[in-house]
């Protein structure tokens, strides 16, 4: 298989994202003059009680849709977050790597290290990152890049490595966060409506979440490690990263004075966040009353700001660096430098916020995906041939709407019935949810980070003198889903036919 496509073929990335915008203005005037719409039940977020509502697509080739398009392009453009937050890291990325810290720190840490052990730690910490959406996409996949490349690597694979990581873990993690409080939430509303006195533990998924986490971890390593590097092959470049990294006495004074301001931020950022002392707890949020929901939740300063503050604390560290090291570096040529090269990338950012705000505008993902789920009641399924139809359902539903507490709003008072019926529990479906979300999550153009993944592709093909097509781009991680599949279905039914405990007391049936 090769990535590579022929350059008479190649399609740039502004040109699909563009042909995608133009789809998404046709499709919807198509269906919204086909009346395509669709009923549900919602949970409303204040009184928990479900509601009878319809929805509809709306079209964007009006004079409503047209206003739409001239008003908001721009508010929408600033408002996109990959917008920002790419912005934030590069500016802590430059400072951290012209200072010469991350090369220096990269080398330290990792030039004993078997490779296969590096690709698993950043396909673990991809999974993990899931826990604040913002700071895989924008700062582990840049990392990841320059790591592989400090060990003559391609960078792309390092890209590819990170992205999959981030997407095929995204439904998973070895920690609670606020996204199993959102879900729980919900389905313990749609569980209500067959059992009132139905109630769901924030934890009720913590066993096979850890085994699913170590497993797409090692399946994610074995993909790269065969599959990608291979075909990628070496890093060829003439510039200094193929030069032997030499660490000199400067260099270990130089990451002790970095070491010494990093504990600092992390003992400054970790009393932040613990509450009750005096002064304490600054970024948490305090209207919730549990503790995850104040450190993880939608409002919480952590979840706003960690790319932020990693971002900063990267940049702190590497200045602490080069005071250490001696190194005579001019601090504002370093900011300058670290974002003179995005250019490319903001163009993107552009499209894809316009192909994603048009697209949240006519509903279509929304309809489509209740209408899509509305299948389950007409087939009649139970048992593992029920499970199997929801999971691949799932992974169809990653293409139309890209926030799982968004789908799971829609979706969950349509499900979590259905399976309760079949008498399969609603923390299992959720589970299932979880996992076949994860599954296509990396494929779909409409999420906002999947424009990162592609601007950064883009940016290290120039470097390395390969063309790597949009094409190419969903080849490679079409490969990871293949993988991540399987995998997600030897769990699933290892603990459905083993009834094996989700969590503590928590099995796959009623």
């Amino acid at each position: 298989m090769s990535f590579k496509s022929n350059k008479k073929k190649y399609v740039s990335p502004i040109t699909f994202f563009l042909v995608l915008i133009i789809l998404v203005i046709i499709l919807s005037a198509v269906l919204s003059s086909l009346g395509i719409q669709a009923d549900y039940l919602r949970i409303n977020a204040v009184t928990k009680e479900l509601e009878s509502t319809t929805l509809a697509v709306e079209s964007l080739f009006s004079i409503k849709g047209l206003r739409y398009v001239i008003g908001n392009t721009v508010n929408n453009f600033i408002g996109f977050s990959p917008l920002a937050m790419i912005i934030i890291a590069l500016i802590g990325l430059g400072i951290a790597e012209k200072s010469g810290y991350m090369r220096t720190l990269f080398t330290v840490l990792t030039r004993k290290v078997d490779r296969k052990i590096l690709t698993f730690i950043i396909m673990l910490l991809g999974i993990l990152s899931s826990v604040s959406e913002d700071v895989g996409f924008v700062l582990l996949i840049p990392i990841s890049a320059y790591i592989f490349m400090l060990n003559k690597r391609s960078p792309l694979a390092g890209v590819v490595c990170a992205y999959a990581g981030i997407c095929g873990g995204y439904g998973i993690n070895l920690f609670v966060s606020s996204i199993d409080s959102i879900l729980i939430n919900y389905t313990t509303s749609a569980a209500n409506m067959l059992d009132k006195n139905y109630t769901i533990a924030l934890s009720c998924t913590v066993i096979i979440m850890i085994v699913a986490t170590i497993l797409i971890a090692f399946v994610g390593t074995y993909i790269t490690e065969k599959i990608i590097v291979p075909k990628l092959g070496k890093y060829a470049s003439d510039d200094e990263m193929q030069e032997e990294v030499v660490i000199y006495q400067s260099d270990i004074k130089g990451l002790l004075f970095a070491f010494v301001a990093t504990l600092f931020m992390v003992l400054l950022f970790t009393y932040s966040i613990i509450p009750g002392l005096p002064g304490s707890g600054i970024l948490l949020d305090s209207t919730q009353t549990e503790y995850v929901n104040q450190l993880f939740g939608t409002d919480s300063y952590v979840t706003q700001g960690i790319t932020l503050l990693l971002s900063f604390a990267l940049g702190i560290a590497g200045l602490f660096y080069s005071l250490g090291s001696g190194r005579k570096t001019e601090n504002k040529d370093i900011v300058v430098e670290s974002i003179g090269n995005i250019s490319n990338i903001i163009v993107l950012i552009f499209f894809a916020s316009l192909l994603v705000s048009l697209y949240r505008r006519t509903n279509i993902g929304n309809v489509l995906t209740i209408n899509l789920m509305n299948i389950l009641n007409d087939v009649g399924f139970t048992s593992f041939p029920l499970i199997l139809l929801f999971v691949l359902l799932c992974m169809v539903s990653s293409f139309l709407v890209a926030s799982n507490s968004t789908k799971w709003l829609l979706i969950s008072p349509i499900v979590v019935p259905i399976f309760m019926e079949a008498n399969i529990s609603p923390e299992f479906v959720q589970t299932l949810f979880r996992f076949g979300t994860s599954i296509t999550y990396g494929l779909s153009p409409l999420m906002p980070y999947f424009v990162v993944y592609i601007a950064y592709m883009q940016k290290y093909s120039k470097e390395t003198k390969k063309v790597f097509s949009i094409s190419g781009c969903f080849k490679v991680m079409g490969i990871y889903s293949i993988a991540f599949f399987l995998t997600y279905l030897i769990v699933i039914i290892a603990w459905y036919v083993i009834k094996l405990p989700l969590g503590s007391g928590i099995y796959p049936t009623l």
